[in-house]
Protein backbone atom coordinates (compact mmCIF):
# COMPACT_ATOMS: atom_id res chain seq x y z
CA UNK A 1 0.00 0.00 0.00
CA UNK A 2 1.36 3.39 -1.01
CA UNK A 3 1.54 6.30 1.44
CA UNK A 4 -1.00 9.03 0.84
CA UNK A 5 0.12 12.30 -0.66
CA UNK A 6 -0.48 15.24 1.66
CA UNK A 7 -3.33 17.52 0.69
CA UNK A 8 -2.62 20.90 -0.89
CA UNK A 9 -2.94 22.92 2.32
CA UNK A 10 -0.39 20.69 4.06
CA UNK A 11 1.98 20.99 1.11
CA UNK A 12 1.60 24.77 1.10
CA UNK A 13 2.36 24.90 4.83
CA UNK A 14 5.49 22.75 4.30
CA UNK A 15 6.67 24.96 1.43
CA UNK A 16 5.95 28.10 3.46
CA UNK A 17 7.83 26.73 6.46
CA UNK A 18 10.81 25.83 4.27
CA UNK A 19 10.85 29.28 2.68
CA UNK A 20 10.61 31.00 6.08
CA UNK A 21 13.48 28.85 7.38
CA UNK A 22 15.53 29.77 4.31
CA UNK A 23 14.95 33.48 4.86
CA UNK A 24 15.55 33.24 8.61
CA UNK A 25 18.79 31.31 8.11
CA UNK A 26 19.96 33.71 5.41
CA UNK A 27 20.37 36.54 7.89
CA UNK A 28 22.87 34.42 9.83
CA UNK A 29 24.76 33.75 6.60
CA UNK A 30 25.00 37.47 5.86
CA UNK A 31 26.29 38.22 9.38
CA UNK A 32 28.98 35.56 8.98
CA UNK A 33 29.96 36.97 5.58
CA UNK A 34 30.26 40.51 6.96
CA UNK A 35 32.31 39.40 9.96
CA UNK A 36 34.54 37.25 7.76
CA UNK A 37 35.07 40.19 5.39
CA UNK A 38 36.02 42.46 8.29
CA UNK A 39 38.49 39.87 9.63
CA UNK A 40 40.04 39.42 6.20
CA UNK A 41 40.27 43.20 5.67
CA UNK A 42 42.14 43.53 8.96
CA UNK A 43 44.40 40.63 8.00
CA UNK A 44 45.16 42.16 4.59
CA UNK A 45 45.96 45.52 6.18
CA UNK A 46 48.30 44.21 8.88
CA UNK A 47 49.88 41.15 7.22
CA UNK A 48 52.15 41.04 4.21
CA UNK A 49 50.09 38.64 2.08
CA UNK A 50 50.55 38.03 -1.62
CA UNK A 51 47.61 38.38 -3.96
CA UNK A 52 47.11 34.61 -4.13
CA UNK A 53 47.30 34.42 -0.34
CA UNK A 54 44.57 37.03 -0.03
CA UNK A 55 42.37 35.11 -2.47
CA UNK A 56 42.89 31.84 -0.60
CA UNK A 57 42.19 33.43 2.79
CA UNK A 58 38.93 34.90 1.44
CA UNK A 59 37.89 31.50 0.10
CA UNK A 60 38.66 29.78 3.39
CA UNK A 61 36.70 32.39 5.34
CA UNK A 62 33.74 31.98 3.00
CA UNK A 63 33.86 28.19 3.38
CA UNK A 64 33.96 28.50 7.16
CA UNK A 65 30.99 30.87 7.02
CA UNK A 66 29.04 28.48 4.80
CA UNK A 67 29.86 25.55 7.08
CA UNK A 68 28.79 27.52 10.15
CA UNK A 69 25.54 28.56 8.50
CA UNK A 70 24.78 25.00 7.38
CA UNK A 71 25.53 23.66 10.85
CA UNK A 72 23.39 26.30 12.52
CA UNK A 73 20.51 25.91 10.04
CA UNK A 74 20.28 22.17 10.51
CA UNK A 75 20.51 22.41 14.29
CA UNK A 76 17.87 25.13 14.37
CA UNK A 77 15.47 23.22 12.13
CA UNK A 78 16.03 19.94 13.96
CA UNK A 79 15.35 17.80 10.88
CA UNK A 80 16.50 17.38 7.26
CA UNK A 81 20.09 18.49 7.85
CA UNK A 82 21.08 17.83 4.26
CA UNK A 83 18.31 20.07 2.95
CA UNK A 84 18.74 22.90 5.44
CA UNK A 85 22.53 22.91 5.16
CA UNK A 86 22.36 22.92 1.37
CA UNK A 87 19.85 25.77 1.36
CA UNK A 88 22.04 27.76 3.74
CA UNK A 89 25.02 27.31 1.42
CA UNK A 90 23.04 28.26 -1.67
CA UNK A 91 21.51 31.26 0.06
CA UNK A 92 25.03 32.43 0.90
CA UNK A 93 26.02 32.42 -2.77
CA UNK A 94 22.68 33.90 -3.85
CA UNK A 95 22.89 36.77 -1.34
CA UNK A 96 26.49 37.53 -2.29
CA UNK A 97 25.49 37.51 -5.96
CA UNK A 98 22.63 39.96 -5.30
CA UNK A 99 24.88 42.16 -3.16
CA UNK A 100 27.56 42.11 -5.86
CA UNK A 101 25.06 43.06 -8.55
CA UNK A 102 23.85 45.98 -6.42
CA UNK A 103 27.34 47.25 -5.64
CA UNK A 104 28.94 46.53 -9.04
CA UNK A 105 26.29 46.32 -11.77
CA UNK A 106 27.15 44.04 -14.64
CA UNK A 107 26.87 40.39 -15.50
CA UNK A 108 29.24 38.21 -13.46
CA UNK A 109 31.07 35.19 -14.81
CA UNK A 110 28.29 32.59 -14.69
CA UNK A 111 30.77 29.71 -14.73
CA UNK A 112 32.42 31.03 -11.57
CA UNK A 113 29.03 31.61 -9.94
CA UNK A 114 27.99 28.03 -10.77
CA UNK A 115 31.29 26.66 -9.43
CA UNK A 116 30.98 28.60 -6.19
CA UNK A 117 27.34 27.55 -5.93
CA UNK A 118 28.26 23.87 -6.17
CA UNK A 119 31.04 24.27 -3.62
CA UNK A 120 28.66 26.10 -1.26
CA UNK A 121 26.01 23.44 -1.81
CA UNK A 122 28.46 20.67 -0.90
CA UNK A 123 29.93 22.42 2.14
CA UNK A 124 26.49 23.39 3.43
CA UNK A 125 25.17 19.86 2.92
CA UNK A 126 28.07 18.26 4.78
CA UNK A 127 27.79 20.81 7.60
CA UNK A 128 24.03 20.20 7.79
CA UNK A 129 24.55 16.46 8.09
CA UNK A 130 27.19 16.97 10.78
CA UNK A 131 24.86 19.37 12.60
CA UNK A 132 22.10 16.79 12.73
CA UNK A 133 24.47 14.15 14.08
CA UNK A 134 25.90 16.22 16.92
CA UNK A 135 24.57 15.48 20.37
CA UNK A 136 21.56 17.60 21.20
Amino acid sequence: RFPRMPDSSTMLRLIERGFENLLWNSRFVVVIAVVASMVSAIAVFFMPLSESGINMSMNVLQWVGIAGAGLWASRKAGFAGLLHGSLAGLSFVFLLLILGLIIMPGLPDLGLVAKRGLIALGIGAVAGIIGMNLDQ
